[in-house]
């Protein structure tokens, strides 16, 4: 969970994430793009209106791992 300057709350679950005013109002619910599996921890605000999100990306190649 974070809590905006304005006392919005925003959070994730799965493969989603939202933004809720503290009365229950929803401002958004939106989807992760496609290919990525899972959000999880942390969800940060940026100055630009934008959301950084830690999340998991389907079938990420990972260097010197032969058959992935």
């Amino acid at each position: 969970f974070y809590q905006m300057k304005n006392g919005d709350i925003v959070f994730g679950q799965s493969q989603k994430y939202m933004r809720y005013s503290m009365l229950g109002e929803k401002a958004f619910q939106r989807k992760l793009p496609r290919g990525y599996i899972d959000q999880s921890h942390e969800i940060l605000p940026m100055d630009s209106g934008h959301y950084l999100l830690r999340v998991g990306k389907k079938e990420y190649p990972i260097p010197g791992k032969q058959g992935v």
